[in-house]
């Protein structure tokens, strides 16, 4: 019954948008389990990152169809969020997430796609 087809995100942030980074992971742990959160973690030259992992459940189940329809109101949620953060000398805020799918539909790179997403595309 069904195939694995994982689904995650990984947000980055510069250290002056850590407090609308802060907010993005609020939400997030308000609609995702939360085995799927990372923690918030400093990087190199003070840069953020965390993630949400995959659910870890086979399409077509319950779970995986509750997590792919969180997923994607968590998205919906995101571009206005991201789009609308004020710009600040014309550059708007950094952060960026980036999507990636990957499982037994991938390609021979193993990935079945990935997506750049945040703020900077939109400006």
């Amino acid at each position: 019954m069904g195939f694995y087809q994982h689904k995650t995100l990984i947000f980055f942030s510069s250290r002056q948008w850590y407090e609308k980074l802060q907010e993005v992971f609020i939400k997030a742990t308000e609609l995702f389990p939360t085995f799927t959160i990372t923690p918030i973690f400093t990087i190199e030259n003070w840069f953020y990152i965390f993630y949400i992992l995959p659910d870890g459940y086979k399409e077509g189940t319950d779970e995986s169809d509750e997590f792919d329809e969180t997923l994607e109101y968590f998205e919906e949620f995101l571009e206005g969020y991201i789009r609308f953060l004020p710009l600040e000398g014309g550059v708007g805020p950094y952060i960026t997430y980036l999507k990636v799918n990957f499982g037994e539909l991938s390609n021979e790179k193993g990935f079945t796609s990935v997506q750049r997403m945040g703020a900077k595309d939109w400006v």
